[in-house]
């Protein structure tokens, strides 16, 4: 029986966790943890033995290891060492969350690689128990899943489909890929051979019909793995999880239509223009209330700037007013920007766990 401690220092490893680089999340009414990498981790570029071997490792109460997912592979253009020759393959990258496949207490269950009690993991669990509760998983084998669930919907559209597409199945104690089980009677990542120089064509082929991810590498022989993304795919992926209430307010602010070029994106075009409306809104009645201030000044107040400055400074908004008041239209609407710019950033999709 493989144990924690046969894959990494348990020292370095609270380490990690006291420093908020690996999270370890109990599942609930049992000893049994998920490991996993936090986004300060990803974000900071922490990678160490035990960073990139808890993207979801499963222990149990004893510390034996219930399921071994992939190590954390990065995307192919920051893959180091690349193996020169040799035969390589493509899978198809779905766009859902990882499952991975442990047993417990009560049977076969399902976990994301963040957290066993969410209700990613609850739905996933559910649907492989009612639809492949007779199917018996191999021994000392984790099985790796991609979850496409309706309520999950990332960027690629899938419609209605719910399934739990088959990855991978990794063996627990030498962390090697080994043969799918031939078996398993649901969906399969379509794996396809892309030596000598079929990965660019394959590449240029799924650009052309869209509405994928991309595709995970991996030389078999050495057993790296790398991610390769569509184009088109970051494109949405950056339109539907990088534009907050701050990108809509720099647009408005810098003169631009903060909803240009998201014809596609009708639930996103919806929310930008509600926030951008809200923010015009908010800029309207800034220079509203300072032309109000300009437009009270007394004649006396108007021919002596000493006193409709004191009048202008008492105001809620004073270097609108002043710019109104020396005819500088448009430098008093760049102070009103100023004034209404977010004071906190809220996304229109917080990023996926499985990006990071």
């Amino acid at each position: 029986m493989t144990r924690l401690s046969d894959l990494l220092d348990l020292d370095a490893l609270d380490g990690m966790i006291t420093a908020g680089y690996i999270t370890r999340r109990p599942l609930a009414g049992s000893r049994i943890s998920v490991y996993n990498y936090t986004a300060k981790a990803a974000y900071k570029g922490v990678w160490t033995p035990e960073t990139r071997r808890c993207r979801g490792l499963v222990v149990g109460e004893g510390g034996e290891i219930l399921a071994r997912p992939f190590e954390k592979f990065f995307d192919l253009s920051q893959t180091e060492d690349v193996p020169s020759a040799g035969p390589i393959e493509a899978s198809e990258k779905w766009d859902g969350s990882l499952g991975i496949l442990y047993e417990r207490a009560d049977g076969w269950a399902i976990t994301t690689r963040g957290d066993p009690n969410g209700w990613q993991s609850e739905a996933a669990t559910s649907l492989f128990r009612q639809r492949y509760g007779s199917f018996a998983p191999p021994g000392g084998v984790t099985l790796l899943f991609e979850i496409v669930l309706p309520e999950n919907h990332i960027v690629v559209d899938y419609g209605d489909l719910r399934e739990l597409v088959l990855l991978a199945a990794i063996e627990i104690e030498s962390g090697r890929d080994v043969e799918l089980p031939g078996d398993w009677p649901g969906a399969v990542a379509e794996r396809r051979d892309v030596s000598g120089g079929r990965l660019e064509r394959l590449l240029e082929e799924a650009e052309a019909t869209g509405n994928r991810e991309g595709f995970v590498v991996r030389w078999p022989e050495s057993g790296m793995r790398a991610k390769v993304k569509l184009d088109e795919y970051r494109q949405r992926h950056r339109m539907l999880f990088c534009t907050s209430t701050k990108t809509v307010w720099e647009s408005l602010a810098a003169g631009r239509d903060p909803s240009d070029g998201l014809d596609r994106e009708a639930e996103l075009a919806a929310w930008v223009r509600a926030e951008a409306d809200a923010l015009k809104g908010a800029h309207t009645s800034v220079m509203e209330e300072a032309r109000l201030t300009v437009g009270a000044l007394e004649a006396s107040e108007l021919a002596e700037r000493r006193e409709a400055a004191a009048r202008i400074n008492a105001s809620r908004y004073p270097a609108v007013a002043f710019n109104l008041l020396d005819g500088r239209v448009e430098r008093a609407a760049d102070a009103a920007w100023r004034i209404v710019r977010p004071g906190a950033t809220r996304f229109f999709r917080d990023q996926p766990d499985d990006d990071l």
